[in-house]
């Protein structure tokens, strides 16, 4: 089946009213790009790259008819999931939360297998500055990205599988995330989404990351006039957002979806921050 729609379809969705708000970007540059996401020792830079902003609309993603797909779009809402947890009770998010979050996305992708590889808690803090919940200085996370790279998606499936990677990467597998806001509506930021569709494959843009784990890589997205970018507005409990960070299928649909956390214009100067809570899933298909 084509996951591509037709023409009439992609022209009734990009009719949307956007909002207009300020997403951060890499300056393009030829270096091989790297970032450490703790202070390195030695007073080393923590980047050899500089980023830039640029103004862009941002479409609500709800006004979309047909709403969005991810394997068109490379993105989703999906409504009815499980209640979100208690995110200071780790056994509650490995023994209830994983399980819940590989069922949906199994059905959703028609997926024989889901793996929750890892979770990560994030705050959007006063300053405008996001932050990981373990301390470490993220300012790269408020750069429009995609979390995996070509080499990166393909190196996961061994981290995850070890001993079963070799037979399972002549399979397509992919890596989703599924973002939720926490407490709230996210009101103080909002999660924006790229059209995988209307990506320049030369705009992304591949970057070491330097930490205490493994060395990965992620794609960092230079800016062009092309894209097209989705939020999702006033986000209910029951609601989150799914999409690709990478995809081994080559057949048209969606592979790569960069997303960046933008400050939502209408939103209250005194609004209290919102914390946001996603997960990382490896899918096996038949």
């Amino acid at each position: 089946m084509n996951p591509v729609p037709p023409a009439a379809v992609l022209q009734t969705r990009a009719a949307a009213g956007p909002v207009r708000a300020a997403l951060g970007f890499l300056r393009p540059t030829d270096l091989r790009l790297y970032h450490h996401l703790y202070r390195p020792p030695g007073g080393l830079p923590r980047h050899n790259f500089a980023s830039e902003q640029r103004l862009c609309d941002i479409r609500d993603a709800r006004r979309l008819q047909p709403g969005p797909s991810i394997e068109v779009e490379g993105f989703e809402l999906v409504r009815g999931c499980s209640p979100p947890p208690d995110c200071r009770d780790a056994v509650a998010l490995l023994l209830d939360y994983y399980p819940a979050c590989e069922g949906l996305l199994r059905r959703r992708l028609g997926a024989c297998r889901a793996i929750v590889f890892e979770h990560r808690l994030w705050q959007w803090g006063l300053a405008r500055g996001l932050a990981a919940a373990d301390g470490g200085e993220v300012t790269l996370a408020a750069l429009a990205r995609c979390d995996c790279s070509e080499t990166s998606g393909r190196r996961r499936l061994h981290l995850v599988l070890p001993q079963e990677a070799a037979s399972l990467a002549r399979r397509r597998h992919a890596i989703v995330k599924l973002w939720r806001p926490l407490g709230g509506q996210g009101l103080d930021a909002s999660l924006a989404l790229c059209d995988a569709g209307s990506l320049q494959r030369d705009a992304l843009v591949s970057c070491d990351i330097y930490s205490p784990r493994p060395t990965e890589q992620i794609f960092l997205l230079t800016w062009s006039a092309g894209q097209r970018w989705f939020h999702c507005p006033q986000m209910q409990p029951d609601e989150a957002l799914i999409f690709k960070c990478f995809d081994s299928a080559s057949d048209g649909r969606a592979r790569f979806t960069p997303h960046a956390v933008f400050d939502h214009p209408r939103a209250p100067a005194d609004v209290p921050p919102c914390p946001s809570l996603e997960v990382s899933c490896l899918l096996l298909f038949d």
